[in-house]
């Protein structure tokens, strides 16, 4: 009798431990880098004239989309992150996204980071020791972007 209870005592502890211990990664952790958090979103900019948007893979290796034109043009110039001659993941936080592309005749520097819903981008531009630093402030869309097909290079 005293053997059974301390089976059945110890089946219900190791039952309780295994429930507690069993990770529930619903994707939903707040541990998530930031290029993990954006994966997949698209996000748009206008100031009235142009208009950017970008389409987030979580991919290290081509993290980025990128279209831009006019708000009245017919079509996008585009840019994949990866066509870069190299392209240096400096900070991958939950917090931040710093990539930077080099072309070997210049380089850029993307710095993403959530700013309240919307998403913030800080490029710094080196063009051969010409320095241009520029600043956009994204919202995130959920329908797509007008389709107009890219531009012929």
């Amino acid at each position: 009798m005293k053997n059974n209870l301390l089976i059945s005592l110890l089946v219900v502890l190791v039952t309780i431990i295994s429930l507690n211990s069993c990770n529930n990664d619903d994707g939903s952790s707040s541990s998530n880098t930031l290029l993990e958090s954006l994966g997949g979103t698209e996000w748009k900019y206008t100031d009235g004239e142009d208009v950017k948007y970008y389409r987030f893979k979580n991919n290290l290796s081509s993290p980025f989309e990128e279209w831009w034109g006019s708000i009245n043009g017919s079509c996008y110039d585009y840019y994949l992150s990866s066509n870069a001659s190299s392209l240096e993941i400096i900070e991958n936080s939950k917090d931040n996204f710093k990539v930077i592309l080099d072309y070997g005749h210049a380089s850029e520097t993307y710095l993403f980071t959530m700013s309240g819903s919307s998403l913030k981008l800080n490029i710094g531009v080196n063009d051969g020791g010409n320095l241009n630093a520029l600043s956009f402030l994204f919202d995130e869309i959920s329908n797509g972007f007008e389709q107009r097909g890219n531009c012929p290079d």
